[in-house]
């Protein structure tokens, strides 16, 4: 029984020095990966370091040309206009008139009064109104005026003018001058 006891004793100092060995395994191991991730870190911050310094240098030189053309665009326009000046000549005037507004650009110009609009109108969604409030709202409005007619009349007739192939502008350009018309003396 003596002997099974010393050969338990041995097996379980040998299992403990195992663990120990084990456990200085890992340590070494924790160790060495600590080592490398601190390694890394430091790694990375010199990396941010260096481009944020190399950014800040880039945003500098930047801006340092920006100011550089200005300045020679500056003296550049002084110049020409000492020159202008010194020989008694007219500046010409940048008067650049456009009158063949293509189809696209009449839809564009729309559009961006839409989009205009649209912004400028709050939404529902945000509205503190409810919809039973603008019921009420609803039964209450003053009836419409025949100016509002009009002007809808006339917003019409300009969308199908704009509409066609070939509009006629000097018809476009009288539909819009009423409609801005009726617009400004709306209050009155």
């Amino acid at each position: 029984m003596e002997d099974d006891m010393n050969h338990r004793l041995k097996l379980k100092d040998m299992a403990r020095d195992e663990m120990q060995l084990k456990i200085q395994s890992l340590e070494k191991q924790n160790a060495a990966l600590k080592r490398c991730l601190e390694e890394k870190l430091d790694s990375a911050v010199q990396s941010k370091t260096f481009f944020k310094e190399q950014w800040g240098r880039a945003v500098r030189e930047l801006h340092l040309t920006k100011l550089g053309a200005r300045s020679r665009m500056l003296a550049e326009l002084r110049a020409q206009r000492r020159l202008i000046a010194d020989n008694n000549l007219d500046p010409i005037e940048d008067l650049e008139v456009n009158t063949d507004h293509t189809h696209m650009d009449i839809k564009k110009l729309k559009d961006d009064f839409y989009v205009d609009i649209i912004t400028k109108t709050p939404l529902e969604s945000q509205s503190i109104i409810s919809n039973d409030a603008l019921d009420l709202y609803d039964e209450l409005k003053i009836p419409k005026k025949p100016t509002s007619d009009k002007l809808s009349e006339l917003i019409s007739q300009r969308d199908q003018l704009i509409q066609q192939d070939a509009p006629d502008e000097d018809e476009l350009k009288h539909l819009n001058h009423e409609i801005r018309n009726m617009l400004i003396h709306c209050g009155n």
